[in-house]
């Protein structure tokens, strides 16, 4: 049974058909992945079942009471409210309940009146139970969760101070914790490290949400959806699986299609053959073979999707000294370091992927290697033969005035200078699927995968040998993101590439750049799959020096959870924690009311049953850990 059902949508701008009677049916707990190329209507699909924007025909229609989540690519957030009170901002009977206990709990740590004891505890015990009622324990948890696995800790500070990237994660976090029967997410791993990214996958991968997904993460798609959706040329076309079997099914479909398509030319040959030898059609049977031969003319072929053509070739060979940095170390003012004493050495062929959590200096690194800042110590050698391309991940290399054609070519001129030789402006903008109109359009009237697009033209038209990348899949599609990889991983010059794409990684790297924490930075070399299980092996032997040096002693909180627990087990069990102690803290501060009766000898029978309450409520949240506990 379908939670939303999606029929015959239809979508122009302008002359253009951007949706052609798409149908789309989405089952309760399924999760869709959603594929294109840029600009296929992929945002547009999402904005129409969000209910952001309307289709220009067919209707969509959900489950009453279908509560819906939606993470579009430009979040719309109060400017003025704190991260927190956006994140809970659907939410308001929990938040409010929650704000109550707390402030009531504040007052009866500082109240010493046996009157306003009482009725504090009785208010608190209420509160206590509308809480567990409405989930609020879980829900507090799991916004905390959310908040510390999003690397959220700036949830004080108002929305309108927020960069980009922090915009994405607290919207995405909005989402997350909305306990929506149906998540609608348009490239969430967008501004997440890879680590996050392992997180999030984990995360919807164990809900039992319905989830309709775009992103440019192979892996992502892989290990979360269940089924993936692609549009192409206004068609929407399923297949059952991950992006393997998508791959798979895609390639026989389109096989199919050429193999139909070279039925109907060759049978369409021979009508007109026949037609050419009886040009008049008499009689009813040879009035039908002319209407099948019109017919048969009048299909069109499929359309071969076209890729975007990188060329990373040529450039000077390097020299013996590549790039050396010796005891870099760089922080800004007021801040601890970023680097710390850092070494690093390209030789010829190295293929660097740069990663670590968002805010370690991932990109300050690169802005060092450019010159574009200098160290506070150490010394950055760059090769006298080595020169350097620059892809920043704001993208502000581009002048949102100028048009496409002035960023591309020679000053006053329509040609651009490509490996030595005089391209048309329009020739190269066609070779990555912009169109002749492109040339007239202000950059600052591009989407995002089309100002990466025109930022890696650029690119190539740098006759460099070391390419710095920050974060170059973002906003790509699939498609062109496959043609990229193989010109990197061809190119004979070498790379430092900052991104969270481990897809990526594992195709292009060579070695990995990893941000340990502290300013410090350790080099493995192979791809990102090598580098998980290098770095968890290291992980696990300091676990096991740190076990061997330090005596054993109680936890205060459950261990972290094992075989036999779900996620969602997992989660609850972290949870419990902070409950029992705060349940212990109640039971401990009504024992010490009744240790002393004399003076509160009014208030007995209130304090009695508030007494029996707590401990009821604390038995069942041990008996619980228990429960869990035992499953481990």
């Amino acid at each position: 049974m379908h939670i939303l059902n999606a029929y015959e949508l239809t979508k122009s701008y302008g002359d253009k058909t951007i949706l052609n009677n798409v149908t789309l049916g989405i089952d309760a707990g399924q999760r869709i992945g959603v594929l294109g190329a840029n600009g296929s209507g992929k945002t547009t699909l999402f904005r129409i079942l969000a209910g952001v924007d309307s289709a220009d025909g067919g209707q969509v229609t959900m489950r009453n009471g279908l509560r819906v989540a939606y993470l579009p690519q430009e979040p719309k957030l109060d400017p003025n409210a704190t991260v927190r009170d956006e994140i809970n901002r659907f939410v308001g009977p929990i938040r409010d309940v929650l704000e109550r206990f707390d402030h009531v709990s504040q007052i009866l740590s500082r109240t010493t009146a046996a009157n306003e004891l009482s009725r504090l505890l009785h208010e608190s015990d209420v509160l206590q139970q509308q809480i567990e009622r409405l989930g609020g324990w879980e829900y507090r948890y799991r916004v905390d969760a959310v908040m510390t696995h999003l690397r959220i800790d700036f949830q004080d500070q108002t929305i309108g101070t927020l960069s980009g990237g922090q915009l994405r994660r607290v919207a995405l976090a909005q989402a997350l914790v909305d306990k929506a029967d149906l998540l609608i997410l348009d490239e969430p791993t967008n501004h997440l490290d890879a680590e996050t990214v392992d997180w999030l996958e984990q995360e919807l991968a164990e809900r039992d949400t319905a989830l309709l997904l775009i992103t440019h993460d192979r892996y992502f798609l892989d290990r979360v959806v269940t089924r993936i959706v692609e549009l192409d040329q206004g068609n929407l076309f399923s297949y059952d699986g991950g992006y393997t079997e998508y791959l798979e099914t895609r390639t026989a479909r389109l096989e199919q299609e050429a193999r139909a398509d070279d039925r109907r030319v060759r049978l369409l040959k021979q009508e007109l053959e026949w037609l050419s030898r009886r040009p008049k059609a008499r009689g009813t049977k040879a009035k039908s073979r002319v209407d099948a031969a019109m017919k048969l003319k009048a299909v069109p072929p499929p359309v071969k999707p076209k890729s975007v053509g990188f060329d990373l070739s040529g450039g000077e060979d390097l020299g013996k000294t590549i790039l050396h940095l010796d005891g870099i170390t760089f922080g800004y003012a007021n801040n601890p370091p970023l680097l710390r004493n850092v070494h690093l050495r390209l030789v010829k062929g190295d293929r660097l992927g740069i990663v670590g959590p968002n805010g370690t200096g991932k990109t300050t690194l690169l802005r060092l290697l450019t010159g574009e800042i200098e160290p506070d110590r150490g010394t950055i050698t760059v090769g006298k033969n080595t020169k350097i391309a620059y892809f920043d991940q704001k993208r502000s290399l581009l002048n949102d005035q100028a048009t496409v054609q002035e960023t591309l070519c020679i000053p006053g001129d329509d040609h651009v200078l490509l490996r030595g030789k005089r391209v048309h402006v329009r020739k190269y903008l066609d070779d990555f699927l912009f169109s002749y109109r492109s040339a007239i359009q202000r950059v600052g009237s591009l989407s995002g995968g089309e100002r990466n697009r025109l930022l890696l033209m650029r690119l190539m038209l740098v006759d460099a040998n070391l390419i710095l990348l920050d974060e170059p899949t973002n906003d790509l599609d699939i498609m062109t993101l496959q043609v990229l990889e193989d010109a990197l991983a061809n190119f004979p010059g070498c790379l430092l590439v900052v991104t969270h794409d481990r897809y990526f990684l594992d195709k292009v790297a060579t070695g990995i750049v990893a941000f340990e924490g502290n300013g410090e930075i350790c080099r493995y070399e192979g791809d990102w799959d090598i580098y998980k299980r290098l770095r968890a092996a290291k992980e696990a032997e300091k676990q096991a020096r740190t076990a061997s040096t330090t005596p054993s002693k109680e936890p205060k909180r459950a261990p972290l959870p094992k075989k036999g627990l779900t996620f969602a087990e997992s989660l609850e069990l972290e949870a419990l924690w902070p409950q029992i102690e705060a349940a212990e803290q109640r039971v401990n501060f009504i024992e010490q009311l009744l240790e002393n009766p004399q003076e509160h000898s009014g208030n007995m029978r209130h304090v009695a049953d508030d007494y029996v309450s707590a401990t009821t409520h604390l038995t069942k949240l041990m008996t619980r850990w228990e429960e869990l506990e035992s499953k481990k």
